[in-house]
């Protein structure tokens, strides 16, 4: 099953997205691909790093079978990117409500022009 997690919220999730990931970095075969600066991790930085993931801006969808995770996903949020994006193709905003939604974040109205 393919499913986005919280691991903030679920403690069952954070252990196995540690685990899993101290798994995925200790394997000697896969190591090279994972580490861009080939410097090995321990299981308490894995833990502090993924304690502050919503810090980060980073989101993770796993794929979960039999109980393990086999694969993850991890997602870099930046929310300005995808505004620039949007202004690019003509999009425009048009109203901002600071604070609009129920978790506190605002709510930007876009309108598209035409040329």
């Amino acid at each position: 099953m393919i499913r986005f997690i919280k691991p903030i919220d679920n403690k069952a999730d954070f252990n196995k997205l540690v685990d899993s990931f101290f798994k995925f970095l200790d394997n000697h075969e896969t190591f090279k691909f994972m580490s861009y600066s080939l410097i090995r991790f321990d299981k308490e930085t894995i833990e502090d790093l993924t304690s502050k993931h919503k810090e980060h801006g980073i989101d993770y969808i796993v794929y979960e079978k039999d109980e393990l995770f086999k694969g993850v996903l991890t997602i870099k949020r930046n929310p300005s990117q995808v505004l620039r994006l949007l202004i690019k193709n003509d999009f425009r905003p048009i109203d901002i409500q600071f604070h609009a939604r129920a978790d506190g974040m605002d709510l930007v109205k876009l309108r598209k022009y035409i040329n």
